[in-house]
């Protein structure tokens, strides 16, 4: 009776405590640094209209989302952290992976310096890793949800019948939270959330395009 009885407070503990184990693993530095590199994607220009959301990927604007986020629209507006907006063309698309790369439409007399989140290390895509993600829904801009990697290399089909291979997280995210980074203890790029498991499924997971495919995508566009 004993041991069973340590083992309910065992597992209640951890369903109490975990999370706050996991919180603890971010420092406000690198979350604050995130979500200043993260943007929200409107396909109008009075910021009506949320598609999904996005991040910069170095200091001039270059901005990395996901395909499906930017699709059949020939510009998308930006709203940053700090209240900026941005209109923003498309690039270069890469539909193997649900990838988009867009770049920032500035005149000539503009100068401006973006925040950006470095791509990680693909040593560190780790079953068990502990994740955030960053993201922004109808309900909620630059909301922070924490994780931990599941699995990798995990096959997707998308409503379209195009096949991803992701990483997995047991995360579930919110609509609009396409593009998003997950990033891990240093704030470097892991992925970039795509969707959630199937309506039908009763696991809370979410899949992300994993930051081999990421790296290639950007070499390419260099």
């Amino acid at each position: 009776m004993k041991m069973r009885k340590s083992a309910i407070l065992g597992i209640f503990c951890l369903v109490i405590f975990y999370p706050l184990l996991i919180f603890a693993v971010f420092p406000d530095k690198v979350i604050e640094k995130t979500k200043s590199a993260v943007v929200t994607l409107y396909a109008d220009e009075d910021l009506n209209y949320l598609r999904g959301s996005g991040f910069f990927i170095d200091s001039s604007g270059t901005l990395i989302t996901a395909k499906h986020v930017v699709k059949n629209y020939p510009k998308l507006w930006a709203q940053l952290y700090d209240g900026r907006k941005l209109e923003l063309i498309p690039a270069r698309f890469q539909e193997s992976h649900d990838l988009a790369i867009m770049l920032p439409k500035i005149s000539g007399n503009e100068a401006f310096t973006f925040p950006f989140l470095k791509l990680g290390n693909i040593n560190n895509l780790n079953i068990g890793r502990p994740v955030m993600v960053i993201g922004n829904s109808i309900n909620s801009l630059w909301q922070v949800i924490y994780g931990n990697i599941e699995n990798l290399n995990i096959q997707i089909i998308t409503e379209n019948n195009m096949i991803f291979t992701t990483i997995e997280c047991n995360i579930t995210i919110p609509k609009g939270f396409s593009g998003s980074p997950l990033v891990d203890e240093n704030g470097e790029v892991l992925g970039i959330n795509i969707a959630n498991a199937k309506a039908s499924s009763s696991n809370n997971l979410s899949y992300a395009i994993s930051l081999v495919e990421i790296k290639s995508f950007i070499k390419e566009f260099q």
